[in-house]
């Protein structure tokens, strides 16, 4: 197959550390920061301004001049990616630990807090909302390598509309801080110990009588106060049903919409896959003449399966953690074309599956599947759209006694279409 894509704790850089210390420091870089990681609440006590973040962000404080200049500083964590499942409203990030030590205690204390504050502009016009602040702790653990960590946080989304208008596209800005909670209603804020980190997300469309009944009144050139619509739809079970959705598109409809913006390799994909699992030759011969018909170039399609490699040219799994609250496994997807998804948010579209492995040090060990709906967005923004595919976990074989923790390393394969093996990945 050749719409996949792996990962194991990959890194997108967003916004760069700022460290400018006095002079009359001597000490090496490492050496100065975990003096100021060990003082941290108590330069805060003397100075909330100490650090000159919030001067940084022109939320200085009267009076209070910092003493050192330093914000965004991701030495012991960073924000790695934010995504979003529209399915359920579910904006998620991973966090990257990236010491053994820093993090106030080891796995028998209370360690410290690494929190996350979601924020949302719908209109992406520089009016951010507050959408809530969700956090974890981190302890001092005797692993060489970096942690990945995933936390969740349901939305009830501002804006949705109907899925034949505009797609309600939001930037989301996330901010990670260590042992002090982004302030609420601060989207500028910058963090001492932590970082911004921006995505864009698609919501999902209304469905059900709320559309259908706004379509009816504009095709009988009826006004109608688009407020008087909402509040009918917060009427419990008023507009619980949902419509019939469209089939999905032909491969004749597909060629002849997409024309030349969409390989033919990418639109006979599952279906000629499938055909190699197809034990019957009437059925191969439908299947082959459906392709002839369209248009396509079945040799294309046949040639490109052939090539055993990783393809990310519309999809890739970008960053993997844990949610160790909740025994969820969370995959961040990059999706990065306008079409190639088999329809728009009115249409079925397809499924971006995500199959997750984990290593407990005795070989790599099947966890399940999981997978998240994307659509063609011909709207979609220049730094692409952040979806997330989430997959509950049951650790319990695994778990150590207490005051004792385990590590596993943690493999995602992604697949558009199609689901993934589910046989042990050998590389």
């Amino acid at each position: 197959m050749r719409w996949l894509a792996r990962s194991l704790c990959l890194k997108e850089k967003n916004h760069q550390p700022i460290l400018r210390l006095r002079e009359d420091y001597v000490m090496g870089e490492k050496e100065k920061l975990v003096e100021l990681r060990q003082n941290f609440k108590l330069m805060l006590l003397e100075n909330p301004d100490y650090f000159g973040n919030l001067t940084e962000a022109g939320l200085a404080i009267e009076g209070f001049e910092p003493v050192i200049e330093m914000a965004s500083n991701t030495f012991y964590e960073e924000l790695t990616c934010v995504s979003f499942i529209p399915e359920t409203n579910e904006l998620r990030a991973v966090v990257r630990v990236k010491q053994d030590t820093g993090y106030s205690g080891g796995p028998c204390t209370d360690g410290s807090k690494e929190y996350v504050r979601f924020y949302v502009d719908y209109d992406r016009d520089g009016t951010w909302v507050d959408e809530g602040v969700v956090n974890f702790d981190a302890h001092d653990l005797p692993f060489e390598e970096e942690l990945c960590y995933a936390v969740r946080l349901p939305i009830d989304p501002d804006k949705r509309t109907c899925c034949d208008e505009a797609p309600v596209l939001p930037r989301v800005r996330a901010i990670l801080s260590w042992h002090y909670e982004p302030p609420a209603d601060q989207p500028d804020w910058l963090p001492v110990w932590g970082n911004h980190l921006h995505a864009n997300i698609q919501i999902a469309p209304r469905t059900g009588l709320w559309c259908l009944l706004k379509k009816k009144f504009l095709d009988l050139d009826i006004a109608i106060d688009p407020a008087k619509l909402e509040l009918l739809a917060d009427v419990p079970g008023l507009f619980e049903e949902k419509p019939t959705l469209l089939l999905q598109a032909t491969l004749l409809a597909l060629k002849t919409q997409y024309g030349d913006k969409v390989e033919d390799a990418r639109l006979g994909y599952n279906l000629v896959y499938a055909m190699t699992k197809e034990p019957s030759q009437p059925t191969l011969f439908d299947m082959a003449e459906m392709l002839k018909v369209s248009g396509m170039d079945i040799a294309k399609i046949t040639d490109f399966i052939k090539v055993a490699k990783f393809n990310t040219t519309y999809e890739e799994v970008k960053c993997v953690g844990l949610n160790r609250d909740l025994s969820v496994l969370h995959a961040g997807i990059q999706i990065k074309r306008p079409n190639g998804y088999s329809g728009d948010l009115c249409h079925e579209g397809s499924l971006e599956y995500v199959a997750f492995y984990m290593d407990f040090d005795s070989g790599w060990e099947y966890m399940g599947t999981t997978s998240v709906r994307v659509h063609d967005i011909p709207q979609i923004p220049g730094d692409d759209l952040w979806y997330s595919a989430a997959l509950p976990i049951s650790l319990t074989k695994h778990q150590k006694e207490w005051c004792q923790t385990g590590k596993a390393k943690v493999r995602a394969i992604l697949s558009w279409n199609v689901v993934p093996p589910l046989t042990i990945p050998t590389t």
